[in-house]
């Protein structure tokens, strides 16, 4: 009588269900860490702009946008996550391309005190995506 190798089937469905089951933990979890990094992305991405805002209002100029500007920022209206707004006060990204209904459309709002000099972070993210310091 030849000896038997290789799998059963009901061997082989309980490892898919094993399979199954994990995937089904494993995707939200894993949804969840690619929305946080795209936030703490996007919050780099309008960071990089507090050094030229800094020269430009402490010149007393209007910090801009526009490359070809005076006052420019170094950063652009368009990122790669981020549709960038500027004011004389704040830096501000509204959210594009990332996990539509927990990213996209969100605000990361870089707030001056110009008293001050500090930064405030601010964004309608929900708390568990928001990024490090921002509240």
């Amino acid at each position: 009588m030849k000896k038997s190798k290789g799998f059963t089937l009901m061997e082989l469905m309980i490892v898919v269900s094993i399979i199954g089951i994990l995937a089904t933990v494993a995707l939200p979890i894993f949804q969840s860490y690619i929305v946080k990094s795209q936030a703490m992305i996007a919050l780099s991405e309008i960071s990089s702009g507090k050094v030229g805002f800094e020269v430009s209002v402490n010149n007393g100029g209007t910090p801009s946008l526009v490359p070809s500007e005076l006052n420019f920022i170094g950063i652009t209206t368009n990122s790669s996550l981020c549709n960038i707004e500027v004011t004389s006060t704040k830096i501000k990204c509204t959210t594009k391309n990332g996990n539509a209904d927990k990213f996209d459309g969100k605000v990361i709002l870089l707030t001056r005190n110009s008293s001050s000099g500090t930064w405030n972070c601010t964004s309608d993210l929900d708390d568990e995506y928001k990024p490090k310091g921002c509240i």
